[in-house]
């Protein structure tokens, strides 16, 4: 009887406790609820590199705050993300389409916070229809000035994850407006591993540079019958050989002398496209351009960008991706002798809208976006198990049946690519690569320095017309066939045909080019330094 009463009472206070907790736990939720409803939303407008036409791709936005929202309560924000997406213009449309928009929303007063801008239209068909995005904005006060609270102890978080090179090309007129970081790469070859293995060519006994595997090269010929070197063409040449190029403007190059150039007038370009030239001759070589079915089979070694490949890495690494209906293995060399110069890299820039009524949360999102892993991971790859799977090694592999285009493609644009994970492709230590890199190679470049195209327009179009690419009329255009023939390496001489080229570009208009960037340089460096001296002051 007394086990009874016992087991009764102590089922009573079971019941007694679980209606307690259940009471606290429904005001602890009602608690949670409140807070939730109390949080002040701040509005993301994000600038996506498509139409709004292009309904198939554009992003849940919904799904998009949902996830930022839960990754902020991680951190205990006090407030919350409304994500709004605002377009490029469709084809036909102005280019400057993204711009009106974001300063309709600043003369409306449109509920804007942080920004995002990617690097706008370059319009290659009509040069004088393309924008800069970043600069027009900072121009047009769109952004706030970010100088104060960088240079602050609130900028520590942001400045131990973005490199200083990085801050330093975020400026204009020496103001900083937004942030990015780069990743930038390094050129380099992939080596079939099967034609590796048949040839019994160990991975040691090949070279950086292309050019020093000629006699493996022989071998592989010799042994497959097979041109063992492939290009798409001779168009890309200016990109390899050091210089930085300044889009749209195809050979305008930034040369040694700090001085801008036309690259295909340099000894190097010569020499570069006569070693391409006496490969094809030999048979060590063939391009695609002027295949018109292309070419079947897989080639020994071909360039990184035949296969849309991004090298991130400086050691030797082996990857496996999609070639036609398999996939296939390559071992990758970096050319840390190669590296693309492009110190901006878009310019896509983050910042707080000039006009947010939430200057200190628009800054702590901004700063979030920057140097929080999570959020950047799914801002970079989307969302794990869905759109990437980590193999082994803790790289990501991107899904192949993702439906994220925006995150696959352009994600790394919305965050700091530097503390993500890395993909097969990445140094581990992204931000050490990075700064590495940029003391490397960026240390000579003018910072900050933006080339005003669209004052020149015409001239710039009339010289892609000359140095465009391999053309044909089923492709579309017009044919110019000085170019198709170097490019090609279809022609008989090659210092004749550079020579034509160049006096083609001459008649085009590339000197009055090289004098206005030159003079544009000038200009910039002229008032830099008068901003530095009142800046000392």
């Amino acid at each position: 009887m007394k086990l009874k009463k016992t087991t009764a009472l102590l089922w009573c206070m079971i019941l007694l406790i679980s209606g307690t907790t259940g009471c606290t736990r429904g005001k602890e939720a009602a608690k949670t609820d409140r807070k939730k409803e109390s949080k002040t939303e701040i509005v993301w407008r994000v600038h996506l590199p498509i139409s709004e036409k292009d309904k198939e791709i554009i992003p849940d936005k919904e799904s998009w705050s949902k996830q930022i929202d839960k990754i902020l309560e991680k951190e205990n924000k006090n407030y919350k993300v409304e994500v709004a997406f605002f377009y490029d213009p469709d084809d036909g449309e102005p280019a400057d389409l993204p711009l009106k928009f974001l300063k309709e929303c600043r003369d409306k007063g449109s509920k804007t916070d942080v920004i995002t801008v990617l690097s706008g239209r370059t319009n290659m068909a009509d040069i004088k229809n393309s924008i800069s995005m970043y600069s027009t904005c900072a121009e047009n006060d769109i952004f706030l000035p970010l100088d104060e609270i960088l240079s602050s102890t609130k900028g520590d978080k942001i400045r131990a994850v973005i490199p200083k090179t990085d801050l330093d090309y975020s400026k204009i007129n020496n103001i900083i407006y937004g942030l990015s970081a780069t990743q930038p790469t390094y050129m380099g070859t992939a080596y079939s591993k099967d034609i590796l293995d048949q040839c019994n060519i160990q991975k040691e006994e090949l070279s950086q540079n292309i050019f020093e595997n000629e006699e493996i090269l022989k071998k592989v010929k010799t042994i497959t019958g097979i041109a063992p070197y492939r290009i798409y063409s001779a168009y890309f040449v200016p990109e390899v050989l050091g210089y930085w190029i300044q889009q749209p403007c195809q050979t305008l190059g930034y040369g040694p002398d700090h001085k801008f150039i036309n690259v295909t007038e340099t000894e190097e370009y010569k020499q570069y496209i006569n070693k391409l030239f006496n490969w094809k001759k030999s048979g060590l070589l063939d391009t695609i351009c002027d295949k018109e079915n292309g070419i079947e089979g897989t080639a020994f070694a071909t360039s990184l960008n035949m296969y849309g490949l991004d090298n991130y890495r400086t050691e030797p690494y082996e990857i496996t991706i999609p070639t036609g209906s398999k996939e296939e293995t390559f071992y990758i060399i970096p050319d840390t002798g190669l590296p693309y110069m492009a110190p901006y890299f878009g310019d896509n820039k983050v910042g707080i809208s000039s006009w947010t009524k939430n200057k200190e949360y628009a800054f702590d999102f901004m700063e979030e976006l920057l140097t929080n892993k999570e959020l950047a991971n799914f801002l970079q790859f989307g969302e794990e198990g869905n759109d990437y799977s980590l193999n082994g090694n803790n790289q990501v592999k991107l899904n192949k049946q993702s439906s994220n285009v925006i995150t696959r493609h352009f994600g790394y644009q919305y965050t700091n690519p530097l503390i993500t994970l890395p993909t097969e492709a990445m140094s581990r230590d992204k931000l050490a690569y990075a700064s590495g890199f940029q003391e490397k190679f960026y240390g000579s470049l003018p910072k900050g320095f933006r080339f005003d195209f669209i004052s020149l327009a015409k001239e710039i179009q009339d010289c892609n017309n000359v140095y465009k690419p391999y053309t044909t009329e089923k492709t579309g255009g017009i044919p110019n066939p000085t170019a198709n023939q170097l490019f090609s390496l279809n022609c008989e001489n090659v210092e004749q045909t550079i020579d034509e080229l160049n006096r083609q570009l001459h008649s085009a208009g590339i000197d009055k080019i090289i004098e206005a960037a030159n003079k544009q340089l000038d200009d910039w460096k002229a008032a830099k330094d008068i901003s530095s001296v009142a800046d000392s002051k």
